[in-house]
């Protein structure tokens, strides 16, 4: 979902608004298309597994993921700048605000959907606290211009990425699917 994007961001030598703006437009493609994918496949990944809770689950992740490019960059600039303080308030601020959210979802008996709408309520406020601290060079619209030097670096960060996740995920999926969900519980 990140495509690289922020540490393209964080390591650009000489970063100018247009190539924040490029960032932005790439973000936006990659989150926008993984979100229209992960909506959907949720019926076929429900089905895969036999457990129509996960297809309910991605379709709301597929919302979390509209909602990621409107904080990402601007967080991604905050690093760049070395302001972490800004960083640490945005970061515990979501992650209270996720937690709480889940026990509250899960309280008034959302069950499984519970931790799914915790994350978009971690989203929103990442979304929301990251734009009080908007930085001033940060564009307001992405633009297709630089696009390329930003899908060429992402290309190559994103490759090694999934290598990655592939290695440490793959075992839940296999698990999941040969033994069941609360297998992968225990497994974790």
């Amino acid at each position: 979902r990140d495509f690289g994007v922020g540490i393209y961001i964080v390591q650009h030598k000489n970063l100018k608004p247009t190539d924040l703006a490029a960032t932005y437009a790439v973000s936006l493609m990659i989150c926008w298309f993984l979100a229209v994918v992960a909506y959907f496949s949720a019926d076929v990944i429900g089905t895969f597994y036999g457990r129509y809770e996960i297809a309910e689950i991605f379709k709301y992740l597929a919302f979390n993921l509209m909602l990621i490019p409107f904080g990402t960059i601007n967080l991604s600039l905050l690093k760049r700048k070395r302001m972490f303080k800004h960083i640490a308030m945005i970061d515990v601020s979501s992650a209270t605000l996720s937690s709480l959210s889940v026990v509250i979802f899960a309280y008034n008996g959302y069950s499984y959907l519970s931790p799914a709408l915790g994350s978009i309520v971690g989203c929103l406020t990442t979304v929301l606290i990251s734009n009080i601290f908007r930085q001033k060079e940060l564009p307001f619209l992405p633009s297709l211009k630089g696009i390329n030097q930003v899908f060429k670096f992402g290309s190559l960060i994103s490759s090694s990425n999934i290598v990655t996740h592939i290695s440490q995920t793959g075992p839940e999926l296999i698990i999941g699917k040969t033994f069941g969900i609360e297998a992968v519980a225990f497994f974790n």
